[in-house]
């Protein structure tokens, strides 16, 4: 053979040589005419003016979706109440075939039935923030709400005045919730009361429906009718800053004790003002975030965790400004 031709040969071969092994090396992603990955993201409110904690969960799954290059589309009710049309934009979310599917659950109980659904599809389900009564979703992810609920019911037991607890079960305390139904809810609640038992009579517990104006006049009648209440633990973010203006109105800031859940501006300020003693801040970003992340490992085959605790942290005046805290307290970007 001509040694021109075998020279060109062999720098040929060589070369397709090296184009194997770089383009079996490559990300299938990186390819350009790679479809990304499609996932649909259901939460329970997307009305994230009223409901900041919902804009944080966004800006978690947006990050999310660029970092890992899938297609997301993140969706939810105007209000954390309207259950129903959850339900629903699950099954539209389903009926446009993702691959994998993202829920904050409203309703413990009442999406079991949409997670047989996403199975029977063949479609992984992971959930976040509050859970679903089903084995099905792959993973939750989200704050560990009985632990948080302890921790909320022993900063309350900290700040209570010295006065107010001369004996056992003494001083009164009141529990200002959310949504009746909902697995975060009812796992905070537990974990107060479990701390509480044997230390304070909890007087009972009041449901705001995730609206602020609900949650103020019920801590105003609380104060007005129940004198021996003296503590209250609130708890989500419209729990909390009700039961603060409720608290301030009645010219009651220091004598009553609050803690809170969640953060926002109004929740910072009154914290600053001393109109709340404590708050529970959770991660949410990291929820939306990891939320994500696993339904893409979901996607590629990847195992996931079946339960990822996002943590939360217990923030005071005397701690608010620390530069740990201050990133949960702004959480512009990512941790």
């Amino acid at each position: 053979m001509n040694k021109k031709i075998m020279g060109f040969l062999l720098a040929f071969s060589a070369l397709a040589a090296l184009f194997l092994v770089i383009y079996t090396n490559r990300n299938p992603l990186e390819t350009a005419d790679a479809k990304p990955l499609t996932v649909e993201v259901v939460i329970k409110s997307s009305d994230y003016e009223n409901f900041p904690f919902w804009d944080v969960v966004r800006q978690g799954v947006e990050t999310a979706a660029v970092d890992f290059q899938a297609a997301v589309s993140i969706q939810g009710p105007p209000s954390e109440t309207q259950i129903d049309l959850q339900i629903e934009m699950i099954r539209k979310a389903l009926a446009r075939r993702p691959q994998a599917i993202v829920v904050a659950a409203a309703d413990f109980k009442r999406l079991a039935p949409i997670a047989d659904e996403i199975q029977k599809a063949g479609i992984p389900l992971i959930t976040i923030d509050s859970f679903i009564d089903s084995d099905i979703p792959l993973s939750r992810i989200g704050t560990d709400n009985h632990a948080a609920g302890y921790k909320a019911g022993e900063s309350l037991q900290d700040f209570l005045q010295p006065e107010e607890m001369s004996a056992a079960g003494a001083t009164g305390v009141a529990i200002i919730s959310y949504l009746r139904d909902t697995s975060s809810q009812i796992d905070r609640e537990e974990g107060v009361r479990d701390y509480l038992i044997g230390k304070h009579t909890v007087a009972g517990t009041w449901y705001c429906n995730a609206d602020i104006t609900v949650a103020e006049e019920q801590v105003r009648q609380i104060l007005l009718e129940m004198p021996e209440v003296t503590g209250f633990v609130a708890l989500n973010e419209q729990a909390t800053v009700g039961a603060a203006r409720a608290i301030e109105a009645a010219g009651r800031s220091g004598s009553v004790t609050l803690v809170g859940f969640d953060n926002s501006p109004p929740i910072i300020q009154f914290l600053e003002n001393g109109v709340i003693q404590a708050v529970i801040v959770q991660k949410p970003f990291n929820m939306g975030y990891l939320g994500v992340k696993s339904a893409v490992d979901s996607i590629r085959g990847t195992p996931v965790d079946a339960v990822i605790d996002t943590g939360s942290v217990c923030i005071t005046r005397d701690t608010m400004y620390t530069s740990e805290n201050q990133k949960l307290l702004f959480p512009v970007n990512r941790e």
